[in-house]
């Protein structure tokens, strides 16, 4: 199945990634802190879907069009008070010149939504951010995550497809872990 080969070669990036998240998530201790860690997703994330509408019609997941995360990125910001910033340079986003590399990008796009209930979590466990109204992000889909995650799953893994083309899904999303580590490096 192409979703269990993607979790297990990009493995390594998403470690790597997670790791630094970790770290900034454990030196949120105000509503700032929280605004400058969404602010970082939000210039990778609205950069990636861009990316993806101009290159992709996202044909092999019917329900794309429900899966955008930087609108809930810009209204946990505006509940925030936070200014909206400006979205990635296209040198600091992955390349995605066809649905295949599209398809590596929504593949970690779509897997935030699984670690983001832990990340709401940790962030509601500090007293000063408990009775935040700005977890739409990182709630993900609420209680329908699970089954969001598992119809992206059913959809990517029957896409008929060779295994240069799987590789080029897989090369797509390392390069999507990498670049987003690049920019939380930058700041």
């Amino acid at each position: 199945m192409l979703s269990d080969r993607l979790k297990e070669e990009t493995k390594e990036a998403h470690l790597i990634l997670e790791k630094k998240l970790v770290a900034r998530i454990k030196a949120i201790h105000s509503e700032s802190d929280y605004a400058k860690l969404l602010r970082y997703f939000y210039i990778f994330f609205g950069g990636l879907e861009i990316l993806v509408n101009n290159i992709s019609n996202v044909t092999f997941l019917q329900d794309y069009h429900l899966r955008r995360k930087s609108v809930a990125l810009a209204d946990d910001l505006s509940a925030l008070k936070s200014p909206l910033p400006r979205i990635a340079e296209l040198s600091a986003l992955p390349c995605i010149k066809n649905d295949l590399e599209a398809a590596g990008v929504i593949y970690v796009i779509e897997g935030s939504t699984l670690g983001g209930i832990h990340i709401a979590e940790m962030i509601r466990k500090r007293s000063a951010l408990n009775d935040l109204n700005a977890f739409s992000f990182f709630d993900g889909y609420g209680d329908r995550t699970l089954a969001m995650w598992q119809s992206f799953q059913k959809a990517i893994d029957s896409m008929a497809l060779t295994r240069e083309e799987e590789l080029e899904i897989i090369n797509s999303a390392n390069d999507t872990f990498m670049k987003f580590d690049n920019l939380l490096n930058s700041g």
